[in-house]
């Protein structure tokens, strides 16, 4: 009975260990880039701004990935725009790994740090490169059909091709080489 209330209290420990509602969702693409925004209140002007992986305040600063002290680190970089109460973490080059949660902190004198939650998806960059060949096909059987040729003979010689002129402004001549007459 021991370990389970050991096990118990860890487990009510973790859940109340998560953090924020709402949470910000936002998204981007594999090789891009995202900016998350972070606000804060006017008592936090000169307080430590710090973006953290995971939901846990209780070790989010110390496993912060970057730092209002730190503000550029590998593909992350922080910048604190302290007029509109705003700092912004900028991660460049995303990867697939880089979806999940993360944490903006700013760090309080007394009593536990001030967050807010965001949630980053990084979509696979596979569905542009499928998407492309299937657009490029619709856009030309589109023109195909808006520009559709009105045949006529001449002679047997010439074909002259009216396009539409409605539609698109120019003519396609060819000379039809008889080569089984």
């Amino acid at each position: 009975l021991t370990s389970f209330s050991f096990t118990l209290h860890c487990f009510f420990n973790l859940m109340s260990d998560r953090c924020c509602d709402p949470v910000n969702k936002t998204q981007s693409i594999e090789e891009g880039s995202v900016t998350i925004s972070c606000p804060y209140d006017s008592q936090s002007v000169n307080k430590l701004k710090f973006l953290c992986r995971g939901n846990r305040p209780s070790t989010c600063r110390q496993q912060a990935v970057i730092t209002s002290n730190n503000t550029q680190n590998g593909r992350f970089r922080l910048s604190d725009d302290r007029k509109s109460r705003i700092f912004t973490v900028t991660i460049s080059s995303l990867t697939l790994n880089d979806s999940g949660s993360y944490l903006c902190g700013v760090q309080r004198n007394s009593g536990s740090d001030d967050f807010s939650a965001v949630e980053l998806e990084v979509k696979a960059l596979y569905w542009l490169f499928a998407a492309l060949p299937v657009l490029l096909l619709i856009l030309i059987i589109i023109l195909v059909k808006v520009c559709k040729p009105k045949r006529r003979q001449l002679k047997g010689e010439l074909s002259v091709f009216a396009f539409n002129k409605g539609k698109c402004a120019y003519k396609c001549i060819y000379f039809n080489l008889l080569c089984f007459s």
